[in-house]
């Protein structure tokens, strides 16, 4: 049975060659071009989008790794190491005219440089963008480069306040901006990344978290630029209370007494005194900080009346903080998996929670969300690493376990046309010692 990825792989080596001896229009071209929009339309129809790229010096077409000696592959790869680009990917609304423009501009080297995606644009091309700056299946270095950014602004911020000093807020709008940008550019890819819990540097990594899912809230819920922008930074801030809290309490290995819980429950206050001392930060940004522990029906704490009652900010924050503190280790319990932290917003929605916007996360996470360790149908055990924001039933798994529990050496990757089709459910991570901080 003949394999759609190297049948793409040599069709598109042919006509890149061909085009080496004769022009473009000279029917041999005109022949090798047809076979190679052929195999790519075929290729498409059967998963959806091509990613091709480097990994470790092998070529990988999807979660295809090519064999190093084919020749073919190794062309790919010189032209891949020419453009000094990770890769690139050809969506599936590309038209057969703009399949055939991009080999000769890539025979042509008008693609060489930094100007790769310009160039594209220049000739029409709309349909073939870069790996670099979007999530691949093999590391999300752009979306991670990102997330380490954010952090150390919160990080910064938190540090002098810590030091008796009023920050500014212009460090945390503009994270809040990176957030957005990388959210419309590789929505999976940060998405994975709160999965990914530093227990060490909890209270920056956590302010980022909600950060991240607060700002999917409000995209999906179709919140203007501004808006999105002000919840990004209330979330970033939720938490500064907790600066002026003892430590001893805030990094209790276990429950917290009564009286504890009491210290705590004055954070939101404390974080809005603080935020209140610093430029630029609206009234709007204050009552995320005040209310995102007011819950929907305003039955928790602080009792106290939102400036802003027209506007989502403090019950999306809600919704985000809660997510990410479920999915969270604790000393006292571990953590839940998405898919069981998805069916405890459920239960709370309506009285804890706003409806809404628990609806709207369970749409951008899907039923199984990245980070979701699952079985499938064959009993082998996998991490979804990657969904398709067009269609959550596809996905992409890591295959960590083989069909009889064994580690796998090197976990591979592989499409989901169906996540409901191939999965028989969720596993729990430290049943089968599986940290999913590794594999993300």
């Amino acid at each position: 049975m003949a394999d759609p990825v190297q049948d793409f792989l040599h069709s598109f080596s042919a006509y890149y060659r061909n085009l080496r001896l004769y022009p473009s229009r000279h029917p041999s071209c005109q022949n090798m071009a047809q076979r190679y929009w052929e195999a790519l339309e075929g290729l498409i129809q059967l998963q959806q989008h091509i990613k091709i790229g480097v990994l470790d010096d092998t070529l990988f077409i999807n979660a295809q790794l090519c064999d190093v000696s084919n020749p073919a592959a190794e062309g790919m790869l010189e032209i891949l190491r020419s453009l000094e680009i990770e890769g690139f990917e050809i969506q599936r609304f590309i038209q057969k005219e703009q399949a055939q423009r991009f080999v000769e501009l890539l025979h042509s080297d008008a693609l060489r440089g930094t100007g790769f995606e310009t160039t594209l644009r220049h000739h029409g091309i709309d349909t073939i963008q870069t790996l670099d700056s979007r999530e691949t299946e093999h590391g999300n270095k752009q979306a991670r480069r990102v997330y380490s950014r954010v952090i150390r602004a919160v990080a910064e911020t938190c540090s002098l306040i810590e030091n008796n000093q009023i920050p500014s807020g212009e460090k945390l709008f503009g994270a809040a901006e990176n957030i957005t940008r990388e959210l419309t550019r590789a929505p999976y890819a940060f998405l994975a990344l709160t999965m990914i819990k530093d227990y060490d540097d909890y209270t920056y990594c956590h302010s980022v978290n909600v950060s991240v899912l607060a700002i999917a809230i409000a995209r999906a819920c179709n919140l203007s630029h501004h808006e999105t922008q002000i919840l990004g930074v209330g979330a970033l801030m939720h938490d500064l209370g907790k600066l002026r809290i003892s430590p001893e309490i805030i990094k209790k290995p276990g429950p917290l007494s009564v009286a504890e819980f009491e210290e705590i429950k004055r954070h939101p206050e404390l974080g809005a005194e603080i935020a209140l001392q610093m430029d630029d930060i609206s009234p709007e940004i204050i009552d995320i900080i005040r209310g995102h522990h007011l819950y929907y029906d305003r039955s928790g704490y602080p009792r106290i009346q939102l400036s802003s009652t027209n506007y989502p900010y403090a019950d999306i924050a809600s919704v985000a903080d809660t997510y990410d503190a479920l999915t969270t280790l604790r000393a006292y319990r571990h953590p839940n998996s998405p898919g069981v932290a998805i069916q405890r917003l459920q239960q709370i929605a309506g009285t804890q929670l706003n409806p809404q916007y628990v609806g709207a996360l369970i749409r951008i996470l899907g039923t199984y969300p990245v980070g979701s360790l699952v079985r499938l149908v064959n009993n082998e055990i996998g991490l979804i690493v990657d969904g398709d924001i067009e269609d959550m039933e596809r996905g992409t798994i890591r295959i960590l376990r083989d069909s009889n529990g064994n580690a796998i050496d090197t976990p591979r990757l592989q499409e989901l046309e169906s996540k409901s089709r191939y999965i028989a459910g969720e596993v729990d991570p430290l049943l089968h010692n599986i940290n999913i901080s590794e594999w993300l």
